[in-house]
């Protein structure tokens, strides 16, 4: 299985308590992945070809840990990654404050600058900063300065930039999701504001997975919410080398088919076992889909035996074309 790079969780803190928020983050946590974690995570995946070279730092709000961010973007950087930060903004309360950390962040090896822009955001953060952000960002030299919008039907992104003009988009690439009903935003939005028009969202999601390390430790195969689904979960970090994380994965053939496949290939299964009543029959995209499928412990069990079924046919079936093959 190929990665195009990982994504850490580096807190769950957040000065912002979004109700969109896939993850829960906000005031009241205080978890911290080890930096002696993600700097071995670095040293171990720098020489793993399975994974390439993007390395992606998140949180919660990650400037809320100024010195820890600023030596894992560098020690990334240093180690042949790419590095890149999401951030929502709030910290750039002035322009000489946000030209000196911006400024210390490219000298360290920041590539790509993802600031989360949408109504969600701006109800805890001033649009203001986000323009004095932007304006830091492109006069540092950022190569790729990203605006990231989740929308609902009632939360559009047209309303989300109505604060910034031409000059503050100028250079910029934007970005915008709709807003998946997992995680906080799952009890906190009503039902009827997700976009949800699919009935079996096609596609899958082998060409552009990214590895996913959460704030505990935890290594999952996306970062599209995989990380809220404990059967997807691949191994710890803090228990297991990453190498032999990954070499399960191998091994792995229920997630192998998903991500090949996608999460609309089980849906017939489902059906035929009778509890097709448990999904919505509607949805947002394949993410949605695939949270919906392995969330849910009766769906996640009728899957798993399908792939293990499955997965014995197609052994066996090898098996006899090799003894054909060799006259036995």
């Amino acid at each position: 299985m190929q990665f195009l790079g990982i994504a850490v969780v580096m807190n769950d803190k957040c000065n912002a308590h979004c109700a969109h928020c896939f993850g829960d983050y906000g005031p009241r946590k205080s978890r911290l992945l080890p930096s002696e974690a993600i700097r071995s995570l670095i040293d171990q995946a720098k020489d793993i070809r399975a994974v390439g070279r993007e390395f992606a730092v998140a949180g919660g709000e990650v400037f809320l840990y100024w010195d820890r961010l600023l030596d894992v973007v560098g020690y990334a950087a240093a180690n042949g990654f790419a590095p890149s930060i999401t951030t929502n903004g709030s910290w750039a309360t002035s322009p000489r404050r946000t030209e000196r950390l911006i400024s210390a962040l490219k000298s360290s090896g920041l590539v790509k600058l993802e600031i989360s822009v949408d109504q969600f955001h701006q109800a805890f953060v001033p649009i203001v900063r986000i323009k004095t952000l932007l304006r830091a960002a492109k006069e540092s030299g950022i190569p790729t300065i990203m605006l990231r919008c989740h929308s609902t039907k009632s939360m559009r992104l047209d309303a989300a930039l109505t604060g910034l003009d031409v000059t503050d988009l100028a250079g910029t690439v934007i970005v915008c999701a709709p807003v998946v009903a997992m995680g906080r935003a799952s009890t906190q939005l009503p039902p009827e504001s997700f976009y949800a028009d699919m009935d079996a969202p096609s596609g899958a999601c082998a060409e552009g997975l990214i590895l996913t390390v959460n704030v505990a430790g935890d290594v999952f195969p996306c970062c599209a919410g995989s990380e809220l689904c404990p059967p997807l979960n691949l191994g710890n970090l803090l228990v297991s080398p990453l190498s032999e994380i990954l070499r399960a994965t191998d091994d792995n053939f229920l997630l192998r088919a998903l991500v090949n496949a996608g999460p609309s290939a089980f849906l017939p299964v489902i059906q035929e076992m009778g509890v097709g009543q448990r999904l919505p029959g509607r949805y947002t995209n394949i993410c949605d889909l695939c949270h919906r499928l392995f969330s849910d412990a009766q769906l996640t069990a009728v899957v798993s035996q399908f792939a293990a079924r499955r997965r014995r046919e197609i052994a066996d079936r090898l098996g006899l074309e090799a003894e054909h093959a060799t006259g036995v």
